[in-house]
C-alpha cells in the first residue's frame, strides 16, 4: 500500500514525541523530590499532543506506532499518572516508532514529482480526451505516475499505448469498427491501420473549402500518428534506448494538447 505523506510533518512529529519524553523525564526528577506534580493542565495539553501525534503517525503509514500513542494516551488520562509513569510509556512509544520505521519502506519526492503524483489525469489530458479514450484511462494514469518515480521509459510506454487507443478511435470513426481488424482474424496493428486511414483520407473529396479544411484536418492528424509511432517502436523494443526525463516530460506534455487538438477528428 502506497501512503502519500509529507516528510517534515513526519519528522516534526518524531521531534515533537521526543521533546514530550524528555520533557516527562526532567519533571518526573523533580517530582520525585516534591518539587513539581503531575496536574489536569499538563494532563490536557500532553493528550492532545497524542492524539495529533497518533493521527500523524497514521497517515505516514506506521499504524503501530499510532496505537501505541493512543494506549500512552489512556494510561495518562488516569488519575493515577505522574510524570515518572508517563516518561515510561513515551519511551515505550518511540522504541515502538523505531521498530515500526523498519517495517516501512519510504519513497522520498522532491516537490515537482510530488506534484506530478497528485496530478488529475481527468484534469491534465481534458475531460473530453478522458471521455471518449475511455480504454486509455488506465495508462494515463500510469504514465503521470511512472514519470513521478522516475520510471521515464515506462512512461514513455504508457504514453504511447494512450496514443494507438486513439488512432485506434481514429480507424473505427473513418473507416468502420472491421477496420481493427487485421490478418487472420489478429487485431489490425498500428502500421495497418495508419496505412488504411491515410488511403481513405487521401482519397477524399475537396469540393467545397469545408470538404478541404476537413481533409486537411485528418491528414495533420494522421502525420502525428506516424511521428508517434517511431516514438512507439522505441519504446517497445529492448534494443533501443531507454528515455531520458527530458524526452519523456516533453511527450507528457505535448502528447494532451495533439489530442485536444484532434478529438473532434477522432
Amino acid at each position: 500500500m502506497l501512503i502519500e505523506f509529507h516528510a517534515d510533518a513526519l519528522i516534526n512529529a518524531i521531534k515533537t514525541l521526543q521533546s514530550n519524553a524528555t520533557h516527562a523525564q526532567r519533571h518526573a526528577e523533580q517530582e520525585a523530590i516534591g518539587q513539581v506534580h503531575f496536574d489536569d493542565t499538563v494532563r490536557t495539553k500532553l493528550v492532545g499532543n497524542l492524539d495529533t501525534l497518533a493521527e500523524q503517525f497514521r497517515n505516514a503509514g506506521m499504524p503501530f506506532s499510532a496505537k501505541g500513542l493512543l494506549r500512552a494516551k489512556e494510561e495518562i488520562e488516569q488519575p493515577r499518572c505522574t510524570f515518572a509513569l508517563a516518561s515510561r510509556v513515551l519511551e515505550e512509544c518511540i522504541a515502538r516508532m523505531e521498530d515500526d520505521a523498519g517495517l516501512s519502506t519510504f519513497w522520498y519526492m522532491d516537490a515537482e514529482s510530488a506534484d506530478w503524483f497528485n496530478t488529475d489525469p481527468v484534469a491534465y489530458f481534458g475531460e473530453r480526451v478522458h471521455d471518449k479514450l475511455q480504454q486509455a484511462r488506465f495508462d494515463m494514469q500510469e504514465a503521470i505516475l511512472c514519470f513521478a518515480f522516475d520510471r521515464y521509459s515506462a512512461s514513455m510506454v504508457h504514453l504511447t499505448k494512450v496514443t494507438e487507443f486513439a488512432l485506434r478511435r481514429f480507424a473505427t470513426k473513418t473507416l468502420g469498427a472491421s477496420a481493427l481488424v487485421g490478418t487472420n482474424f489478429r487485431p489490425a496493428n498500428w502500421n495497418t491501420l495508419s496505412g488504411q486511414i491515410g488511403r481513405h483520407v487521401r482519397s477524399m473529396p475537396t469540393t467545397t473549402a469545408k470538404d478541404l479544411k476537413k481533409k486537411d484536418a485528418m491528414l495533420e492528424a494522421l502525420n502525428r500518428f506516424d511521428t508517434v509511432r517511431l516514438i512507439r517502436n522505441r519504446a517497445s523494443h529492448a534494443d533501443k534506448d531507454q528515455f531520458t526525463a527530458k524526452e519523456a516530460k516533453d511527450y507528457l506534455k505535448s502528447l494532451p494538447i495533439f489530442l485536444q487538438q484532434v478529438i473532434d477528428v477522432i
